[in-house]
């Protein structure tokens, strides 16, 4: 079972931790010393990157709406706005977000969509907001009323109705199936961890789903049932046929009891990556595949 996992990763500058923030193409940050304290959140879904960085006040305060690259290592992770800095006697800080949640993603519209493949659908969304895409989900959307909806909650929405992998990272919109071959994966022992911890939770443990809708060209009611026994979970909608009822049911079975083990783990020098898998090995019951929806990065002087 793919399970919800986060990792807090403290990347520690005794092993020479290479960073680089571009500004126009130009390494903002001349000195490695110079860096006294980084923080870099990396979220999946709807949850916006966040990047905060301390250097010495030698530096020019970087312009509100500039846009920085951020690089650790040699991996790119993504570009910002600077949001907020702040100078004093002794240090600058550069408060940024990523730049692929725009304003415009959370303004409210209201229209409809009508009899069109859902990753049409996704590929019109992220045209409109300059956007990439990558969808491998099967849906057609009869009707799907957006009323005073702002594209991002409809996507959100729409992501855990086919349950899908919902991201937007380096201009890209992603909306595709779960799945280890989809994304990167990554491995810890549990020798290498500075600390964890793991939860286990309840939630409804519904045995099976059933999906309800109406057939107009043979107007009669039908219904499909995906897993065995009670207690049953219900949906109602609008479904083009038998084959979407099912996808549709399999979703939402798979979402309801999706999430009842979470964990976090600190772990030294290692890259990964929010919206990848990570394998679990050595935690005894708890080795196996998890999803990461979330890795924060420190960088600090003081280690």
């Amino acid at each position: 079972m793919v399970i919800p996992g986060q990792l807090l990763t403290l990347l520690d500058p005794t092993r020479k931790v290479r960073v680089a923030i571009l500004a126009k193409g130009i390494n903002f940050l001349t000195n490695i010393k110079d860096l006294i304290s980084l923080n870099f959140v990396d979220n999946i879904g709807a949850y916006t990157d966040e990047l905060t960085f301390k250097v010495t006040n030698s530096y020019f305060r970087p312009k509100i709406g500039e846009k920085l690259e951020l690089y650790i290592g040699f991996s790119y992770y993504g570009t910002f706005i600077v949001k907020e800095s702040t100078k004093t006697k002794n240090d600058l800080t550069v408060k940024a977000t990523s730049s692929n949640f725009t304003d415009k993603l959370k303004e409210k519209k209201s229209r409809a969509w009508e009899k069109i493949k859902l990753c049409d659908l996704i590929a019109k969304i992220a045209k409109e907001h300059g956007l990439k895409h990558k969808c491998d989900i099967k849906g057609y959307i009869v009707h799907l009323a957006q009323e005073s909806e702002s594209d991002l909650n409809l996507l959100i929405k729409l992501s855990r109705d086919y349950h899908a992998r919902f991201n937007i990272k380096n201009d890209i919109l992603i909306f595709i199936k779960y799945g280890i071959d989809k994304v990167p994966s990554f491995f810890v022992l549990e020798s290498e961890c500075e600390s964890y911890s793991i939860t286990h939770t309840t939630k409804p443990a519904y045995k099976s789903a059933k999906a309800i809708w109406h057939d107009t060209k043979e107007n009669k009611t039908k219904e499909i049932v995906v897993g065995k026994g009670e207690p049953q979970l219900k949906i109602k909608d609008s479904f083009k046929n038998s084959a979407e009822a099912k996808t549709r049911a399999k979703a939402a079975l798979k979402n309801i009891t999706q999430g009842t083990v979470k964990g976090r783990l600190k772990i030294y020098g290692q890259e990964f990556r929010a919206g990848a898998t990570l394998k679990l090995t050595g935690f005894l019951e708890e080795d196996g595949l998890y999803n990461i929806d979330k890795v924060t990065h420190n960088i600090s002087s003081s280690y």
